[in-house]
């Protein structure tokens, strides 16, 4: 079944077998209809409620996305991966040198919103490192927002060889828990000194999951 949008008002002329998702907030006609499928019929010049049983599925057309039914509301339903759009990003303004607190690597152009509260959003990436004569551990970590604390992290070593350059891949996931738009960063410090950055061409891309 497809629907034409997720809406609160109904639409001024419906035409015949027209369907929408009833909003969480309706008015008019659809006022004590909340999360109902509506559909006008011409004949009748009323519209018709379908109640969703849960896991009840749709395709909105003007989202663009398949929606479920999860008991109490409808929510955008992802397959299996979707990579957000404009979220591959490339450090191009290095060296960040990294110390004992956190320095910002890579940010985000755009604000990331998650279509579901149960999704992840995962960091696929690489830092480049260039190391000094000494063996650091290097942390990795995903920050939401303005927060102080990393939503998730991991952690290496480097080889203490001066002077080499090479990649180190990681993989980070967090549930932003609402459907609200954040901004992200991916952030990197090292345990002591001062003689290790992350370099040009360290890079992510930022990918949602269902859960």
């Amino acid at each position: 079944m497809s629907v034409e949008a997720e809406q609160n008002t109904p639409p001024g002329s419906p035409s015949d077998r027209v369907k929408y998702i009833v909003g969480t907030s309706p008015t008019g006609a659809w006022a004590s209809n909340a999360a109902d499928i509506a559909e006008y019929d011409n004949d009748a010049a009323a519209w018709v409620y379908h109640t969703p049983a849960e896991g009840a599925r749709v395709y909105d057309k003007t989202e663009n996305y398949t929606k479920k039914f999860n008991g109490t509301a409808w929510e955008r339903e992802i397959p299996g991966a979707r990579i957000l759009q404009d979220q591959y990003e490339v450090l191009s303004s290095g060296p960040v040198a990294l110390s004992s607190t956190y320095a910002t690597v890579l940010t985000a152009s755009n604000t990331i919103t998650a279509a579901s509260t149960s999704n992840f959003i995962y960091v696929d990436g690489f830092i480049k490192i260039s190391e000094g004569s000494n063996s650091r551990l290097v942390t990795v970590g995903v920050f939401v927002d303005a927060e102080s604390s990393p939503r998730a992290t991991v952690t290496f070593n480097t080889l203490g060889n001066y002077g080499n350059e090479y990649f180190i891949p990681f993989k980070l996931r967090f549930n932003p828990s609402d459907t609200s738009a954040h901004t992200i960063r991916i952030k990197a410090m090292i345990d002591s000194g001062s003689d290790v950055d992350a370099e040009d061409e360290s890079c992510c891309v930022f990918e949602e999951r269902a859960a």
